[in-house]
């Protein structure tokens, strides 16, 4: 997560990052007529870049993306498990599953290829190669949003990094406080 005002650098970082790490990087495309199952369409294209083709993902997400607060529940859902209900119907979880197995063979040679294991399998490459980064700024999330789904703030597992961003030119003094709201921060 990366916090900070508008313009302090926390999609160019980002860019920056996942183009240095060899990744793809996705945003989606707000329109008037964006709904949940256009994020859902979205976060499905996404699933099947990092688990099917096991490609490194970043997925940057603005406060400005927040169209519904219900877009918070799936990113609540997919930081904390991994995870999406009703994501993929069951002949696209089938189609997945036989792309996997030939990896997944050469990964884990002695494991059965059973469905419960590919799906486990496509689940656990989901993990590893999709990155939602969240930019938000401090002023403009109602806090009452975000405190609904509080794993956007403190992130289980330890696995994510709260990242505040000053302007380019405001360099902070080490003798000075930034706020901390939350455990696990850095700095």
């Amino acid at each position: 997560m990366l916090v900070g005002v508008g313009g302090s650098g926390k999609q160019s970082l980002t860019k920056l990052a996942t183009f240095l790490s060899g990744y793809d990087i996705f945003q989606i495309t707000l329109t008037r007529a964006y709904t949940t199952s256009n994020l859902m369409e979205d976060l499905k294209h996404l699933y099947k870049v990092a688990g099917q083709k096991g490609r490194g993902v970043s997925f940057i997400f603005t406060d400005n993306d927040i169209k519904e607060e219900g877009f918070l529940e799936y990113f609540n859902n997919i930081l904390s498990s991994g995870e999406v209900a009703n994501l993929l119907p069951r002949e696209e979880i089938d189609e997945i599953c036989n792309d996997i197995i030939m990896p997944m063979k050469k990964e884990y040679p002695k494991r059965e290829a059973t469905m419960d294991n590919l799906y486990e399998y496509f689940i656990s490459r989901v993990r590893k190669n999709l990155h939602v980064v969240l930019c938000f700024s401090p002023v403009s999330i109602p806090r009452t949003s975000v405190a609904a789904f509080k794993i956007l703030i403190c992130m289980s597992r330890g696995c994510c990094i709260c990242k505040y961003h000053l302007g380019w030119t405001q360099i902070p003094n080490p003798s000075s406080e930034i706020p901390r709201p939350c455990f696990g921060l850095h700095d």
